[in-house]
């Protein structure tokens, strides 16, 4: 299973919105 880096960086964009 491969770190969910994409799901995690889209997490972090929206917490900053």
């Amino acid at each position: 299973i491969a770190p969910p880096t994409l799901l995690l960086y889209v997490d972090a964009g929206k917490e900053t919105m």
